[in-house]
């Protein structure tokens, strides 16, 4: 059983501002960079990575700074990356 006050506590909920900086460029390559956070489920029907947040499309700029924040729940988790013409992808685990 669960006490009042335990129910009452909010969840955690972090926010992420996301920016890149110095991502290889190449003249073969449109830099219109967008970036989607992932979280890896826990369940037995959503064990795989699952889309929690996507930010703008900037233009031609290899150092983005996103205007979307996202806001998420507590995850143990996530994974960000980069999409351009290639893929950049960064690991990070809380």
């Amino acid at each position: 059983m669960k006490s009042a006050a335990h129910d009452s506590m909010p969840p955690i909920a972090y926010e992420f501002q996301i920016s890149c900086s110095r991502l290889p460029r190449s003249n073969a390559i449109e830099w219109d960079p967008i970036c989607i956070m992932q979280r890896r489920g826990e369940g037995e029907f959503d064990a795989g990575w699952q889309e929690v947040f996507r930010t703008e499309r900037l233009m031609n700029t290899n150092n983005p700074r996103f205007q979307r924040i996202a806001r998420i729940n507590y995850i143990k988790v996530i994974h960000l990356c980069v999409f351009v013409r290639v893929c950049a992808c960064i690991h990070i685990y809380i």
